[in-house]
């Protein structure tokens, strides 16, 4: 989870999650207050706070979700039509709402590179792994789109629609149980422990095994719980 002023990126749910505040201003001695609803407020301020944790998202080594241009309506949609929670009503006037919206949409819709050749196999999926699990042996910077260095030098893209490893997307949990592993990864994952990179959304493999493999299902990354 990455804490931002705004509000949090929960990389295991892949949300951004906000809270809106609404307070109301008192305008007169006799504690008038103003026209507008503190909920309203709050409904407002939320939306401003889920449009700016999803333009700030870490899509990659270097861009930001703001910086995919052919996805600048979709963003706007899914800030519109935010999740709210449960108001929270306190004794002085003062809203809290809850907010969220979903940022998994990006993997699959990632805008292709006109200038990249994307080889598609043709005919049935070959047999072989059906997701891939990764076990850091420390914490990384996590991103939506992946670099994965091997010790050769090779360098794979993996968790966008388009990248031969993990197309439906990076999910980041500190445990198994706190996933759909079957959803995520199928009934025949394959396992590697790898190393933070260099640079946010970089992990270092610790061989060439997924070199040339083409696994369909998403990539959970399993990094270890921060110590308190």
């Amino acid at each position: 989870m990455t804490e931002t002023d705004d509000g949090v990126v929960d990389w295991t749910r892949r949300t951004v999650e906000a809270i809106g505040v609404g307070t109301p201003d008192i305008i007169s001695p006799t504690g008038a207050l103003t026209p507008r609803e503190p909920y309203d407020v709050a409904r407002e301020d939320a939306e401003k706070r889920i449009t700016r944790l999803l333009a700030r998202l870490p899509v990659d080594g270097e861009r930001r979700l703001r910086d995919l241009d052919p996805l600048d309506a979709r963003r706007a949609a899914v800030a519109k039509a935010h999740v709210a929670a449960e108001t929270r009503h306190f004794s002085d006037g003062t809203v809290h709402l809850p907010a969220s919206a979903s940022f998994a949409w990006v993997a699959a819709e990632w805008p292709a590179d006109p200038a990249a050749k994307i080889d598609v196999p043709v005919g049935p999926p070959l047999p072989g792994p059906s997701g891939l699990i990764v076990k850091l042996g420390a914490p990384m910077k996590p991103a939506v789109r992946l670099r994965l260095t091997t010790p050769a030098g090779a360098t794979l893209a993996a968790g966008t629609v388009h990248d031969p490893l993990g197309p439906t997307g990076a999910v980041f949990a500190y445990a198994e149980a706190e996933v759909d592993l079957p959803a995520l990864v199928g009934d025949a994952p394959l396992l590697v422990e790898a190393a933070p990179g260099e640079g946010r959304g970089a992990i270092t493999l610790p061989d060439e095994a997924l070199v040339g493999q083409r696994i369909p299902g998403a990539i959970v990354i399993l990094w270890p719980e921060p110590k308190r």
